[in-house]
Protein backbone atom coordinates (compact mmCIF):
# COMPACT_ATOMS: atom_id res chain seq x y z
CA UNK A 1 0.00 0.00 0.00
CA UNK A 2 3.20 2.43 -0.18
CA UNK A 3 1.72 4.06 -3.08
CA UNK A 4 -1.54 5.20 -0.95
CA UNK A 5 0.88 6.52 2.04
CA UNK A 6 -0.58 9.98 1.52
CA UNK A 7 -4.16 11.03 2.05
CA UNK A 8 -7.03 9.41 1.63
CA UNK A 9 -8.32 7.11 -0.97
CA UNK A 10 -11.61 5.47 -1.25
CA UNK A 11 -12.03 1.77 -3.41
CA UNK A 12 -15.34 0.99 -4.27
CA UNK A 13 -17.76 -0.47 -6.32
CA UNK A 14 -21.52 -0.68 -7.39
CA UNK A 15 -21.96 -3.24 -5.49
CA UNK A 16 -23.36 -1.36 -2.69
CA UNK A 17 -25.93 1.44 -3.38
CA UNK A 18 -24.96 2.71 -0.20
CA UNK A 19 -21.41 3.44 -0.16
CA UNK A 20 -22.17 4.62 -4.10
CA UNK A 21 -24.41 7.75 -2.21
CA UNK A 22 -21.70 7.93 0.41
CA UNK A 23 -19.00 8.89 -2.59
CA UNK A 24 -21.08 10.91 -4.25
CA UNK A 25 -21.66 13.11 -1.26
CA UNK A 26 -17.76 13.35 -0.53
CA UNK A 27 -17.16 13.70 -3.73
CA UNK A 28 -19.56 17.10 -3.25
CA UNK A 29 -18.00 18.29 -0.33
CA UNK A 30 -14.54 20.65 -0.44
CA UNK A 31 -12.71 18.72 1.75
CA UNK A 32 -13.44 15.42 -0.83
CA UNK A 33 -11.26 17.07 -3.62
CA UNK A 34 -8.21 15.75 -1.42
CA UNK A 35 -9.93 12.55 -1.62
CA UNK A 36 -8.51 9.94 -4.36
CA UNK A 37 -11.26 8.16 -5.57
CA UNK A 38 -11.03 4.81 -7.62
CA UNK A 39 -13.78 2.60 -8.89
CA UNK A 40 -13.78 -0.89 -9.77
CA UNK A 41 -15.93 -1.24 -12.85
CA UNK A 42 -15.87 -5.16 -12.98
CA UNK A 43 -14.55 -8.05 -11.21
CA UNK A 44 -11.00 -8.47 -12.80
CA UNK A 45 -10.94 -4.92 -12.12
CA UNK A 46 -11.32 -5.12 -8.15
CA UNK A 47 -9.12 -8.70 -8.58
CA UNK A 48 -6.16 -6.73 -9.98
CA UNK A 49 -6.20 -3.09 -7.97
CA UNK A 50 -8.08 -3.94 -4.92
CA UNK A 51 -6.40 -3.38 -1.39
CA UNK A 52 -8.89 -5.22 0.72
CA UNK A 53 -9.26 -9.16 -0.17
CA UNK A 54 -12.65 -9.48 1.37
CA UNK A 55 -14.75 -7.04 -0.36
CA UNK A 56 -14.50 -4.06 -3.11
CA UNK A 57 -15.02 -1.05 -0.36
CA UNK A 58 -12.34 0.21 1.63
CA UNK A 59 -10.74 3.57 3.09
CA UNK A 60 -7.04 4.08 3.13
CA UNK A 61 -5.79 6.98 5.39
CA UNK A 62 -2.05 7.78 5.08
CA UNK A 63 -1.29 4.32 3.75
CA UNK A 64 -2.99 2.89 6.37
CA UNK A 65 -6.87 1.16 6.26
CA UNK A 66 -8.85 3.13 8.00
CA UNK A 67 -12.31 1.33 6.94
CA UNK A 68 -13.60 -1.27 4.99
CA UNK A 69 -17.17 -1.78 5.89
CA UNK A 70 -20.18 0.28 5.08
CA UNK A 71 -19.77 3.65 6.28
CA UNK A 72 -21.76 6.42 7.58
CA UNK A 73 -20.69 10.33 7.02
CA UNK A 74 -19.45 10.92 10.46
CA UNK A 75 -16.66 7.78 9.95
CA UNK A 76 -15.83 9.01 6.50
CA UNK A 77 -16.03 12.78 8.22
CA UNK A 78 -13.24 11.18 10.85
CA UNK A 79 -10.54 9.88 8.23
CA UNK A 80 -11.15 13.19 6.14
CA UNK A 81 -10.02 15.27 9.30
CA UNK A 82 -7.00 13.10 10.04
Amino acid sequence: MKEYELGVTIFYSDQCPYVVDLVDEIKDKPKGSKVKIIKFENCKDAQENGVYPYGTYCVICNGERSLYQHTLKKQIQSVLDK
